[in-house]
């Protein structure tokens, strides 16, 4: 892998789980690598996501997502920078996925 970004010069060595929250009949995914999403449940983040704070059209979108009969966490990729992270959020869209709210890598979510 070439490096292009100074984020990922910084971080190179640091891993982050991404998580998406996934529906194929909806062709629909929330991805984040916020460590709060680490060992729950569907039944945990389906009640958890109905208090997250976003605009009303953003919520809907969500709640709409967290009630589909397939609704399920995807856990296939780590990624250490934004750069992959990106590569992540690019593969989705190029399957035909949308991909609610605006993604992003926050330093603070590494896999400890």
């Amino acid at each position: 892998m070439e490096i292009t970004d100074k984020f990922c010069l910084e971080s190179i060595d640091e891993k982050y789980q991404v998580y998406a929250l996934v529906s194929k009949t909806l062709n629909t995914v929330f991805l984040s690598t916020h460590i709060k999403f680490e060992g729950k449940t569907i039944t945990f983040l389906r009640e958890d996501m109905k208090t997250w704070r976003r605009s009303p059209n953003l919520k809907a979108k969500i709640k709409e997502l967290s009630d589909a009969k397939d609704f399920y966490i995807g856990l296939d990729y780590q990624v250490s920078c934004g750069d992959e992270y990106n590569s992540v959020i690019a593969s989705y869209k190029n399957q035909g996925y949308k991909v609610l709210g605006c993604p992003k890598l926050i330093k603070s979510n590494k896999i400890l």
